[in-house]
C-alpha cells in the first residue's frame, strides 16, 4: 500500500513509468470503500472534501485534517489512516480534503515544488476557510482544529503551520518536510505544537534533507535541523528521550521518541524517528509498533482544555505522596480517580508502581459520576534513601479504553532520606532588617520542647547574629523564623538574610523572603555510612537560586556524573563534573521543585539532592 501514499523523488524517466504503472496495478487489485465528495467553492474552483462524524458527537468537538500525498487522494488516505475508527473512540470529526490536479494529472498540495513554478492555487486559502465552514455547520470547536498528512500531505500542514495558523492549532507531519522557501517565511510566524513522524530509510523524503535540490522538488533541509527550527520557535527548554515499546518485532524497525516540553503555551515538538523504516504510514505499511492516526490524535489532544470539550468518557489519574516526617522512611501514598465525563464510570482498572518496582493493579466497582473523584489510598510502603517517582496509569475504563488519555498517567517524585544531615551542631547566622524588633525565632526537636530561642529589638537594626545549637544523631529537629509584620526579613525594608549550615558548612537552608513565619525541618543522621559519607562530600547552592546553581564536591580523583530531574521523574539534563565542580543553568527552568542524583562512577554511590527553582 506504500505508493498509494508515496510521491516521487526521482524524476528518471523509466523509473517514474514503472512507479506509475505499480500505482494503477495496486488500485486494480486493492478494493477501497469510496467515500461520497462534498463540493465547496473556493478562489473561483470547485474544491472537494469528505467529512466524517461519529453519531451523537457532542457539540464543540475537534475537527482534525487528513491530507493525502503527491498522486493520492483523500479517499486512499481515508482508509489507510483508519481516521474514522480513531474519530469513533476518541470523538472528534474528521476532513479529508482533495488537492487539485496539476499538469501532469497528479493531484497534490501546492507547497511550492520546483517543478510546479506556474500553479498558483492557494491551498492554505483553501483549508482555512474549509475549516471555517464546517466548524460554523457543524458546530466544531474553532479552537481545536489540527491537521495531518502524509509526505506532500505532511509537507501542506508545515505550510499551516507558518501560514495558517490562526486556524490550525497545532499539525502532525508523516514522512514530510518543509521547502526552504517556506521555512525562509516561517520567522515572523507564532509557533505552534509540531509533531513529525519519519523513517531513517525513507528515500523518497531523506531524513539529511536536500539542500542542493538534487532530486528536483526543491531546497529544503535535514529533518533534524527542521525540529530544531520548531523547538526554538517554541522556545521548548526540555527534551525527554525514549524508545517506543517494539510490539512488532517482523516488521524490521522501531521507533525513538525524541518530546521538546515547556514551551510558549506549554507547545511541545515531538519527533518520532522509525530506525528502519522507509516512506511509509507507521500502522498502514512498514512500521507497525503505532498507528500513526492514532498517534497523531494524542498528540492534539494535549491541546485541547477539557473544561471546553466535555467528552462522554473522560477519567483522570492523578497521584500524592504525603511528606514524610522528619526522619521517616515509611509512606502512604494515593491515587485518585476523576471522573470528568458526561458517562458514569462503573468498572475502571489502574495500575502503580515505585521506579520499576512491580506494577500493582487496582480496580473500581462502584458507580462515578460526572466531576466526582474517588480515593484509593495504599497501605504503607517502607524505603530505603533515595529519589523515587511514584506513577500511576489509567488501563480501562468502563471496559473499553478512555476517550481523552492525556490524563490518564500521573507521577511524582520524591526524596527519602535526602535531607539528613550528619553533623553535630547546627549553626544559624541571621542578619536583621531595618525593623529587628519584629523579628524572632525558635529551635526545637520535632513535637519537643524549644530547645533554643531569639529575639531583637529596635538597637539590633541591620546587625548579624550567629547561635549554634548542640544536636543529637538520629534526631529530629525545626527551627521556626518569625515576622511580627508579616514580610520576612527582606527585601523592602533592608536586606536581611538567615542560613542554618552543618558542621562542614553545608547549608541547610537560607533565605529571608517569606511571610509572618518559616518553618525547617532537620533530620540528623546517624554514624556516616558510604552513601552519607558520599554526599557530605557535595555542596549546592545557592539554594533556592534563580538562574544558575554550582554543584561542587570535596577534592576526589573520581569523576562524578550527575542528572537533574523535575518533580514528575522526567530527566530534564545531565553532564560530568568537570574540577569536582559544576555551575548548571535553571534560567529556563519553571519555578518549582527539583532533584539532582549525583553519581561517583568509580564507586556507582549516588545522593540526591532537592533545590528551588525560584
Amino acid at each position: 500500500m506504500m505508493n498509494l501514499y508515496s510521491k516521487f523523488r526521482n524524476f528518471n524517466t523509466n523509473n517514474m513509468r514503472q512507479k506509475f504503472i505499480l500505482i494503477a496495478l495496486i488500485s486494480l487489485l486493492t478494493q477501497e470503500i469510496i467515500a461520497q465528495f462534498t463540493d465547496f467553492e473556493h478562489n473561483g474552483l470547485t474544491r472537494q472534501y469528505i467529512y466524517y462524524e461519529p453519531e451523537n458527537l457532542n457539540e464543540q468537538m475537534p475537527l482534525v485534517f487528513v491530507m493525502h500525498g503527491y498522486t493520492g487522494d483523500a479517499n486512499s488516505i481515508r482508509n489507510y489512516s483508519e481516521m474514522n475508527d480513531f474519530a469513533d473512540q476518541y470523538g472528534f470529526a474528521v476532513c479529508y480534503p482533495r488537492g487539485t490536479v496539476d499538469g501532469g494529472g497528479n493531484r497534490f498540495w501546492n507547497v511550492g515544488y520546483a517543478f510546479h513554478p506556474n500553479e498558483t492555487v492557494d491551498d492554505v486559502g483553501f483549508l482555512t476557510q474549509l475549516a471555517q465552514y464546517l466548524q460554523q455547520t457543524n458546530g466544531l470547536n474553532p479552537d481545536y482544529t489540527f491537521a495531518t498528512g502524509m509526505s506532500n500531505g505532511g509537507e501542506m500542514c508545515y505550510m499551516l503551520a507558518c501560514q495558517g495558523y490562526d486556524t490550525f492549532k497545532a499539525v502532525a507531519p508523516v514522512a514530510g518536510m518543509i521547502l526552504q522557501d517556506i521555512l525562509d517565511e516561517c520567522d515572523a510566524a507564532p509557533g505552534i505544537p509540531v509533531f513529525e513522524i519519519h523513517g531513517s530509510q525513507d528515500g523518497v523524503t531523506p531524513l539529511a534533507g536536500d539542500p542542493d535540490n538534487n532530486d528536483g522538488w526543491g531546497s529544503y533541509p535535514s529533518i533534524a535541523d527542521t525540529i530544531d527550527y520548531f523547538v526554538e520557535k517554541n522556545n521548548c527548554i526540555t527534551l525527554v528521550e525514549g524508545t517506543l515499546p517494539n510490539t512488532d518485532t517482523s516488521d524490521g524497525s522501531f521507533i525513538e521518541s525524541e518530546k521538546y516540553i515547556y514551551g510558549i503555551n506549554q507547545n511541545e515538538v515531538w519527533y518520532y524517528k522509525v530506525v528502519g523504516g522507509g516512506h511509509d504510514w507507521p500502522g498502514s505499511g512498514g512500521n507497525m509498533d503505532i498507528e500513526a492516526g492514532e498517534q497523531a490524535w494524542l498528540f492534539f489532544q494535549n491541546y485541547i482544555d477539557n473544561n471546553e470539550v466535555v467528552l462522554d468518557l473522560d477519567a483522570a489519574i492523578s497521584v500524592h505522596v504525603p511528606e514524610t516526617n522528619c526522619g521517616s522512611t515509611i509512606i502512604t501514598p494515593s491515587v485518585s480517580l476523576t471522573n470528568f465525563g458526561f458517562n458514569d464510570i462503573s468498572v475502571a482498572q489502574m495500575t502503580w508502581q515505585i521506579n520499576d518496582g512491580n506494577m500493582q493493579t487496582i480496580n473500581f466497582n462502584g458507580t462515578l459520576s460526572q466531576n466526582e473523584t474517588q480515593i484509593f489510598t495504599l497501605d504503607p510502603i517502607d524505603l530505603t534513601d533515595g529519589l523515587y517517582v511514584f506513577s500511576a496509569s489509567l488501563i480501562t475504563v468502563n471496559g473499553v479504553i478512555d476517550q481523552n488519555t492525556q490524563n490518564n498517567d500521573a507521577a511524582t517524585s520524591f526524596l527519602i532520606g535526602g535531607s539528613e544531615y550528619a553533623t553535630q551542631q547546627v549553626t544559624l547566622e541571621l542578619l536583621t532588617d531595618n525593623w529587628a524588633e519584629e523579628t524572632s525565632w525558635e529551635f526545637r526537636e520535632v513535637g519537643g520542647a524549644i530547645i533554643d530561642a531569639g529575639s531583637y529589638n529596635e538597637s539590633d537594626d541591620n546587625t548579624t547574629f550567629i547561635e549554634a545549637f548542640n544536636v543529637a544523631p538520629e534526631n529530629c529537629y525545626e527551627f521556626e523564623i518569625f515576622d511580627s509584620y508579616g514580610d520576612g526579613i527582606c527585601c523592602e525594608f533592608g536586606d536581611g538574610f538567615y542560613s542554618l549550615t552543618a558542621d562542614n558548612g553545608d547549608v541547610i537552608i537560607n533565605g529571608g523572603e517569606f511571610g509572618g513565619s518559616e518553618i525547617t525541618e532537620i533530620s540528623i543522621g546517624e554514624e556516616l555510612s558510604t552513601s552519607d559519607a558520599f554526599l557530605s562530600t557535595i555542596s549546592l547552592y545557592p539554594n533556592p537560586a534563580n538562574n544558575e546553581i554550582t554543584l561542587s564536591m570535596a577534592n576526589t580523583n573520581n569523576i562524578s556524573s550527575y542528572r537533574v530531574y523535575n518533580t514528575f521523574g522526567q530527566l530534564l539534563q545531565e553532564g560530568t563534573l568537570q574540577a569536582n565542580k559544576q555551575v548548571i543553568s535553571i534560567s529556563r527552568y519553571t519555578v518549582g521543585i527539583y532533584f539532582i542524583v549525583v553519581k561517583n562512577t568509580a564507586t556507582s554511590v549516588e545522593s540526591a539532592l532537592r533545590f528551588i527553582k525560584e
